[in-house]
């Protein structure tokens, strides 16, 4: 999408804002869901040092493996719960792992 200054925006008929606003939102949730992201290479190694695998990781959690599964592939950001739990099942702070 081209760069809109504010004065264009201004002018813009209202379907061309409404359009503009959804892109924005987006664009703005996917950057906040790539930086939420777990550091996946870093929640491999916490694993493999604690000799704890996916179903392990899930049971202790209380998740299905393959929730697990996407979260090591970085499919799915999990809640800032899930993280948590996560996180003290391995031992580390969240921070630890983003």
């Amino acid at each position: 999408m081209e760069k809109v200054t504010i004065s264009e925006l201004s002018t813009m008929p209202v379907y061309e804002m409404n359009h503009f606003a959804r892109w924005l939102a987006k664009a703005t949730d996917n950057k906040r869901k790539e930086d939420e992201k777990m550091n996946t290479e870093k929640l491999q190694k916490k694993m493999a040092a604690l000799k704890i695998t996916n179903a392990e990781l899930s049971r202790q959690v209380g998740i299905t493996e393959a929730y697990v599964s996407q979260i090591i592939n970085g499919l799915k950001v999990p809640s800032c719960t899930i993280g948590k739990r996560i996180a003290d099942t391995l031992q580390c702070s969240l921070d630890d792992l983003l």
